[in-house]
Formats: C-alpha cells, structure tokens, sequence
C-alpha cells in the first residue's frame, strides 16, 4: 500500500513536470518561427548569417536531388532558380550582396530575407 502511494505521489508530479517543461519548450519554439526579414538580418552575427543561408542552400539541395530522383526536374521551378543563383557565389558573397540590399535603408528591413535573395540574386540572373 505504502509503494502504490508513494508511485502515485511522485509518479503523477514528475509526469505533470515533464509534460509543463515539454509544452513550455514547444512555444518558445513556435514562438521563435517566422520570416527572417531585413531587423532580424542587420541584427545577427555573421556566423548567424551564414547558418542561415547554409539552411536555405540544403533545402534547395534536398528539393532538388527529390526533382531530380523522381524524374521531376524542372529548371524554371524558384527552387531550382535559387540553385543556379546561389551556385555561382560563396556564402560571403551572397551575404555581402544581401547586406548590401539592405544598405542602411529602413524602409527595406520588412522585406523577408528570402525576397532579397529572389530580388538580388536569382532576377540579377534574367
């Protein structure tokens, strides 16, 4: 009886610590989810900045090796776009020209990171 109790009673409040700690972590992670726009940029390191594009670059690398798995390769796709914009410079350089875009001019820092990239890079290529 005493064993039954004792589970119940440091079973149930571990239980109800683990599910808090675990919903607590699930909305700061959501709450840190959006477009990086021109605040966020200016605003981060160039470790941070280069973290960031190295992602963007994966996940055109991974959209694009499933196009090219599944026979599906279409070259006017943005995605495949971006690749061809993004294959001909460093992560440096695309940071440069990013923060060069940006230039000082508060009326472009609402403008997604993203945007820049399609803006500066990929229409650059046409």
């Amino acid at each position: 009886m005493k064993i039954l109790n004792w589970r119940r009673s440091v079973k149930l409040p571990l239980v109800l610590l683990a599910l808090s700690v675990t919903l607590g972590i699930s909305m700061i992670a959501r709450a840190e989810v959006g477009q990086i726009d021109g605040h966020i940029w200016t605003a981060s390191s160039l470790d941070e900045k280069r973290a960031y594009l190295m992602g963007v670059s994966n996940v055109v690398a991974v959209n694009r090796a499933l196009q090219i798995k599944h026979d599906m390769l279409d070259p006017d796709a943005a995605v495949n776009r971006n690749a061809a914009a993004m294959d001909g410079a460093t992560i440096d350089a695309a940071i440069a020209r990013i923060d060069s875009w940006y230039g000082g001019d508060a009326s472009k820092l609402d403008t997604p990171v993203l945007g820049v990239i399609w803006l500066g890079m990929v229409k650059a290529l046409q």
